[in-house]
């Protein structure tokens, strides 16, 4: 399971949300009290309201059955809700949008939209900007292969999405060593970037992104 939340839950509450990276597994609701998990998003509980306009490039909603889902972004959207991003290896290589509302006694999510990866790249982690813009991590790009990664080789990159050019491009400079976990700055100027086998976090700016603005070296994760 992958989990996501603000500080170890979701806006101060009991709530904890994970991903299940098996055919099927979805989107789930754990709760920290009661030590109990359920679907959020799985077969049989899988709710749909397609944006049209946003994600206008979305084929279809994702099939409950074969979502594969992986790293997971929390966005702060109205009073109680939220916008999940979830990186999806299942049916298709994308990133899958769904609404939370948390106003309820039990929050419930829909699934809202896609966005595919280009060239059907596996992306591992995602962020997004208050604009809606969406970051990827790719650890792996085509050519490359983990034992590249564990040489602390350049294997993966960052790709970036607007809601005004409707695709992903690769974002120059950010070629890393297995480029995996990755999050914006609370005022959308920079972001940050794990290379997981040179155990270091790289700051970028989101405007120029041709060189690093900061790099963090780490004994160990």
């Amino acid at each position: 399971l992958h989990y996501a939340a603000f500080g170890g839950n979701v806006a101060n509450t009991k709530w904890l949300l994970a991903s299940g990276m098996a055919p099927g597994s979805g989107l789930h609701l754990v709760d920290t009290q009661l030590k109990k998990v359920s679907n959020l998003y799985a077969p049989g509980v899988a709710q749909t309201r397609p944006d049209k306009g946003r994600y206008a490039k979305c084929p279809a909603p994702l099939d409950p059955k074969a979502a594969v889902l992986h790293g997971l972004s929390l966005r702060p959207a109205q009073a109680g809700r939220y916008t999940v991003y979830a990186t999806n290896h299942g049916g298709r290589q994308s990133i899958e949008v769904f609404e939370l509302d948390t106003r309820a006694a039990t929050p419930a999510a829909v699934w809202v939209g896609c966005v595919l990866m280009p060239n059907n790249l596996e992306a591992n982690s995602v962020a997004a900007f208050t604009d809606g813009s969406l970051l990827a991590t790719v650890l792996i790009m085509p050519g490359k292969t983990f034992e590249d990664a564990f040489a602390q080789k350049i294997t993966g990159a960052v790709f970036m999405w607007t809601p005004a050019s409707g695709t992903f491009r690769q974002l120059p400079g950010t070629e890393l060593s297995a480029d995996n976990g990755i999050e914006t700055s609370p005022d959308d100027r920079e972001f940050y970037v794990v290379s997981t086998t040179t155990k270091r976090i790289v700051a970028f700016a989101r405007n120029d992104t041709s060189k690093p603005l900061r790099v963090a070296q780490l004994s160990e994760f």
